[in-house]
């Protein structure tokens, strides 16, 4: 009878461990990540999947963190342009602007919609790389002048702040992702340009390292 009843509580936390997991598992699917099991568990095997389940539901908040973050940047991004685009476009509604105004206008207009363009590739680049889509396929390209194009890109950005470029590039055959590293070049001069003080100065290096 001892023998029963010992077996019976010793049989019951386990099973109660387990109904607190599933009640935690449940959270997790209504989109609580912020759910925690008690990992203070005799059984081994239980012990390290409470564990793992804390580390997935730490892992799932952060990514949600990071998934806000960046729904909030790329809202206020698109906003900026999408403001100076409207601005614009009423300016040249009116009649008493002058030509040069309106072709002045017009090329804002053009260059925040290349902007927005470039937004829209960057978001479409990260989400096939986070879906696993993406074929990267690894040709030889000239790397310097993929920089110059993009610096001629954005010729109209670094001389409006009247930016002095400091350029030197070694002429590099590179053998990689020539999308991808168009997407990291573009970004980090427009970041460059963006965050540069206006009449400040901004320096372009390309050069090889021995193996």
């Amino acid at each position: 009878i001892v023998g029963t009843i010992m077996s019976r509580f010793a049989g019951k936390r386990p099973i109660g461990r387990i109904i607190e997991i599933n009640e935690a598992t449940k959270e997790v699917a209504r989109g609580n990540f912020d759910v925690v099991v008690d990992e203070d568990i005799q059984a081994t095997e239980l012990r390290e999947m409470a564990h793992s389940f804390n580390i997935m539901t730490r892992e799932l908040a952060a990514k949600k963190l990071l998934h806000t973050d960046f729904i909030e940047n790329v809202s206020h991004e698109f906003r900026t342009p999408l403001s100076a685009i409207e601005g614009y476009a009423i300016l040249l509604r009116r009649k008493s602007v002058s030509d040069e105004m309106r072709v002045e206008y017009a090329k804002k207009i053009l260059n925040n919609t290349q902007r927005l363009t470039a937004l829209t590739g960057n978001i479409l680049l990260l989400s096939r790389l986070e879906l696993g889509e993406l074929i990267l396929e690894k040709k030889p390209f000239s790397l310097d002048e993929q920089l110059r194009e993009i610096i001629l890109m954005l010729e109209s950005e670094w001389t409006a702040k009247d930016l002095e470029l400091d350029i030197e590039l070694e002429s590099i055959t590179y053998s990689g992702s020539r999308e991808l590293l168009y997407h990291v070049w573009h970004n980090l001069l427009t970041n460059a340009v963006k965050f540069s003080n206006k009449g400040g100065k901004i320096i372009i290096r390309l050069s090889s390292f021995p193996d």
